[in-house]
């Protein structure tokens, strides 16, 4: 009974004002296309002068708040709120402060405000209850979840869970050849220190990036788990041509092959439903009006909720790839670039948050998640589970990505309840 006491007390100490202030002051960093309704997107490429303002930005208003900041070597800032010894595995929460090129301001961000928000919550609310902490609560901004500009994906969060090898992820370099350890030394100098206990559990919110909780209107979702995701890089190559003596049966057009096989993507995608399956990036070269263009380099990233479907479909992306290829005189490579597995999430921790919107008395859905989140990295290492907020339109990865401010302070006060009963 005073657990849920406890967390119904947690839920309503989130301070809309505070939380509002925090999440304008981030989104402020790296804004761009601002429109009349005052909306913008963001830009915070990982490891970015962008991204260190940000981080910054978490660090000072966690000091604030009275937690206790540091760095770790890959750049991922933590705030903890209780003693930093290595006694104690701490409750973890948080999500991520890079973004996308020309992205949105809510995606990562929304999930680092909030979870600090809620710690503070919590905190308040053991104070009225007159019971002191029984773990330490952390609050993580993690470095380079997007792996927009240094492959791959969720680097800060797989190093802290040992599943990346900090030489290589340090060792990762951008389309300009800049390392990860020479963009982290120009910010941020130091080493940074080491990883202290595993936590006790994570507990990660996020915008939802789809339509479900928007169309139910419902304003938080408790995530079941995260569908299994291939990322690759492929190419086309043929010859460089002269765009008018060359005759069309005499040449190796890489463009042309690279466009087939674009083609054939959605329906590999379609074959394996609800599978998505994204060309986002193509650079044809050397990108002369007037060459025949010798080599296409591109991106393919293939999604599915079951492992064995991606597979499948990686599988139907080569073959298609190859016979592209084929038909144009041309040669296909692929390198498979990170793999994240299915991942199910806690059954202990997700009915928690169930039980956690109960008691701070808000309506909540039960979804699985379309996207990657730094959640799927720490769920082998201790119990975790995710909450969603709505996202207007579904939009995300662009400017228009949007979420209503009530709806944030609603995922915080379920954040803050879920953190408290935890607690005990």
């Amino acid at each position: 009974m005073r657990s849920a006491t406890t967390a119904a007390r947690a839920a309503a100490a989130v301070s809309a004002e505070r939380l509002q202030a925090l999440f304008h002051s981030i989104s402020e960093v790296g804004a761009y296309g601002r429109a009349a309704d005052g909306r913008h997107g963001c830009e915070r490429l990982a490891f970015s002068e962008e991204a260190h303002i940000a981080h910054q930005l978490f660090a000072e208003a966690a000091r604030e708040t009275g937690l206790t900041v540091r760095r770790d070597r890959i750049g991922n800032t933590f705030a903890r709120l209780g003693p930093a010894d290595r006694e104690t595995a701490p409750v973890l929460t948080g999500s991520h402060l890079d973004t996308v090129a020309a992205g949105g301001c809510f995606d990562g961000a929304a999930g680092v405000v909030c979870s600090l928000e809620a710690v503070r919550a919590v905190s308040l609310a053991f104070r009225e209850s007159g019971a002191a902490l029984p773990r330490p609560l952390e609050v993580v901004a993690w470095a380079n979840e997007e792996g927009a500009r240094f492959p791959p994906a969720m680097m800060g969060s797989a190093v802290y869970a040992g599943s990346l090898p900090i030489e290589a992820a340090l060792s990762a370099t951008d389309s300009e050849g800049i390392s990860v350890r020479d963009a982290l030394a120009a910010r941020a100098p130091g080493e940074g220190t080491q990883p202290l206990l595993p936590p006790a559990s994570y507990l990660e919110l996020h915008i939802e990036q789809g339509v479900e909780l928007e169309a139910a209107g419902v304003p938080v979702a408790v995530v079941d788990g995260v569908q299994a995701q291939l990322a690759g890089d492929w190419r086309m190559i043929g010859r460089e041509a002269h765009a008018g003596a060359t005759p069309m049966e005499r040449r190796r057009d890489a463009l042309l092959g690279a466009a087939a096989l674009i083609t054939e993507v959605s329906g590999i995608a379609h074959a394996h439903p609800p599978g998505v399956a994204t060309v986002g990036k193509s650079v044809a070269f050397p990108g002369s009006r007037n060459t025949v263009p010798g080599l296409v380099e591109a991106t393919i990233d293939l999604r599915h909720p079951e492992e064995r479907a991606v597979r499948t479909m990686a599988a139907d992306f080569i073959r298609a790839g190859e016979a592209c290829a084929a038909q144009c005189g041309l040669s296909f490579e692929f390198t498979e670039r990170w793999r994240s597995p299915r991942v199910t999430f806690s059954p202990h921790l997700v009915d928690l948050c169930s039980r956690a919107a109960d008691a701070a008395g808000i309506p909540a859905l039960r979804l699985f998640s379309a996207a990657g989140h730094d959640a799927v990295n720490l769920a082998p290492i201790t119990p975790a589970a995710m909450l969603f907020v709505p996202s207007t339109g579904g939009v995300s990865h662009h400017p228009e990505e949007f979420t209503e401010m009530n709806a944030l302070v609603q995922g915080a006060r379920v954040l803050s309840a879920t953190l408290a009963l935890l607690l005990g």
